[in-house]
């Protein structure tokens, strides 16, 4: 006969009993503190929404306008979800022989992802918005429906989530929002029109509340089905049958032991979730300067150098950090091959500097918003290259925590792999090009600074051999430690 437990009591106590649980705690304090500031950042949006809206667009409704772009904050708010959000998990090995019913655990898995803090924009956006529109336009049982249809579509992302994480909808969502905004942008078929027009409907007709509520039910449901049927031991033992990229690579032979290593490498991009997951992040950073280069304030001013700094160094900045965690479940048969830290190292700056080059070349449709703005992602291209592959090996010296390639991971979710001190090398990554840029750029203008910043760069690149010698001395003083931290963890 199956028996309740109480889950969140058994999560608990599993949080306060595993490793470095104070490091856990730590990280989830600053999380609780960025969530809080985002929470008040999205409160007074919410609560000043309706009067900016009423300023900006007096000809408009407020109200016709949010649905007008609720659609594109749907997409939006699933892809923070995608990548950022840590599904709740049940470890089911140690409930499968008990006494407990498939569904009570599957339903406690769903009631945690309806409570997630990523529903939160339900209170402290919609709601908000909603009160002020209830009291301004003083329909309050329209209104209400209204903030209960968003509710139910935003819970209906959350579901589809699960679905996207878990199972085989990612590329068919990506299709799906990619066909929406190219049929709009041709003027063929609207659905940012549509949903707003259905959720203007709503609005006035307050019944057709039914139609967004058995949405929900039904990404519920399909979800929840999905999840049972995932729930058997055999799923997470099994193997996985992947096709193995990379190759052969016998282009990199004639480089000896370092092309084995770049080999290595290469390999290790293309055949890992976790890397390839740093793949994927760096090819978005790319899109990252279409926030701040169409927008006029932005133009010659630092704000642009550091988005074109972001847009090149994506991958430097997530791969650099985790050197030689990488290699952490063959770190110590590294040290006994005839290969120097040294060379290691070479193989890496070797790497991330071709991924610069790479992202610089990719970004060459950005000369669609001037020359100006290609000559900061050039200037900043350079500097990542000189310096900021050194500034990102030494970080990586300091991480001492394996990672699991196997496993994939979210923004917020590897805490075993937070590192203070590596938090502290943010600063240089960004704050030491911004300083090198603006001090010209304050006193001289904006071509000296890029100028400045291009000149570092290049003496960066001029000095390679003495700056990876002395990463490869911080490398050996520092390998004991990897090693002993990397068994530690494991």
């Amino acid at each position: 006969m199956a028996q309740s437990y109480s889950f969140s009591s058994l999560r608990k106590k599993q949080w306060r009993r595993s490793p470095q649980w104070e490091t856990k705690l730590i990280v989830r304090i600053l999380v609780i503190l960025f969530a809080i500031y985002m929470l008040a950042c999205f409160l007074m949006i919410g609560a000043g929404g309706y009067f900016i809206l009423e300023k900006r667009l007096p000809d408009q409704p407020p109200i016709q306008w949010v649905n007008q772009y609720l659609f594109y904050y749907l997409g939006l708010e699933w892809l923070v979800r995608f990548l950022m959000q840590q599904l709740p998990i049940t470890h089911i090995q140690q409930f499968i022989l008990l006494p407990i019913s498939k569904r009570s655990i599957v339903k406690n898995v769903m009631r945690r992802s309806l409570l997630s803090a990523f529903n939160s924009s339900l209170l402290v956006l919609f709601l908000p918005f909603a009160i002020v529109l209830a009291l301004k336009e003083n329909h309050i049982l329209a209104t209400a429906c209204w903030w209960l249809g968003v509710s139910f579509l935003v819970l209906t992302i959350g579901n589809l989530n699960f679905l996207v994480n878990k199972g085989r909808w990612f590329y068919p969502t990506i299709l799906f929002f990619l066909l929406a905004v190219l049929f709009e942008q041709i003027g063929l078929f609207s659905v940012a029109k549509l949903l707003g027009k259905g959720m203007q409907y709503l609005y006035e007709n307050p019944l057709a509340l039914i139609i967004p509520a058995l949405i929900f039910l039904g990404s519920y449901l399909l979800t929840f089905r999905f999840l049972k049927r995932n729930f058997y031991l055999d799923t997470a033992l099994e193997k996985r049958k992947e096709k193995r990229w990379g190759g052969e690579l016998k282009s990199l032979d004639r480089f000896g032991l370092l092309g084995a290593v770049l080999k290595n490498d290469i390999r290790l991009i293309f055949r890992n979730i976790r890397v390839r997951q740093v793949l994927t992040g760096a090819l978005m950073f790319l899109l990252y300067g279409l926030i701040f280069f169409p927008q006029t304030m932005y133009e010659k001013s630092a704000m642009e150098v550091f988005a074109a700094l972001f847009t090149t160094g994506g991958f430097l900045m997530m791969f650099s950090q985790n050197v030689p965690a990488w290699d952490s479940s063959y770190f110590k048969l590294l040290q006994v091959q005839r290969l120097s830290m040294f060379e290691y190292l070479l193989s890496k700056w070797m790497l991330l500097v071709f991924s610069i080059l790479i992202a610089t070349i990719l970004t060459l449709p950005y000369l669609y918003f001037g020359q100006r703005v290609y000559a900061a992602i050039v200037a900043g291209s350079i500097f990542n290259a000189g310096l900021g592959t050194i500034i990102g090996l030494i970080s990586g010296a300091l991480n001492h925590t394996p990672v699991k390639l196997e496993v994939r991971a979210k923004a917020f979710e590897n805490t075993q792999n937070f590192n203070l001190t590596q938090l502290l090398f943010v600063l240089p990554k960004l704050a030491l090009p911004m300083l090198i840029f603006w001090l010209p750029y304050h006193y001289l203008g904006y071509t000296e600074g890029l100028i400045a910043l291009s000149v570092v760069g290049l003496l960066g690149l001029l000095f390679t051999r003495p700056l990876l010698k002395y990463c490869a001395l911080l490398y050996e003083q520092k390998k004991h430690e990897m090693i002993q931290g990397f068994d530690k963890n494991e």
